[in-house]
């Protein structure tokens, strides 16, 4: 997992749809995304899924994400700006 830089923040969630600017997720436990979409901006959406992606306990995977739905599982969210 790299370091927070000066603009990153860092929020623990659980279950539920997230969206922002969203830089990495971490599972702190398993986690499930049930869909998913990755990109840079509302505008600049890469990839969208439908299709579960699971990332295991103490694992990080990089975005970026513009949203995500977690259907189980926690983790920490590290993103840039609010999230929704």
């Amino acid at each position: 997992m790299g370091a927070i830089n000066d603009h990153e923040l860092a929020t623990y969630v659980g279950t539920g749809r997230i969206t922002g600017s969203i830089q990495r997720i971490h599972a702190t436990a398993e986690i499930t995304l049930t869909d998913w979409t990755m990109g840079r901006s509302p505008n600049k959406v890469t990839t969208t899924s439908t299709t579960d992606l699971t990332i295991g306990a103490n694992t990080t995977l990089d975005g970026p994400f513009i949203a995500v739905n977690i259907s189980a599982g926690a983790g920490i969210i590290y993103h840039n700006g609010n999230l929704v």
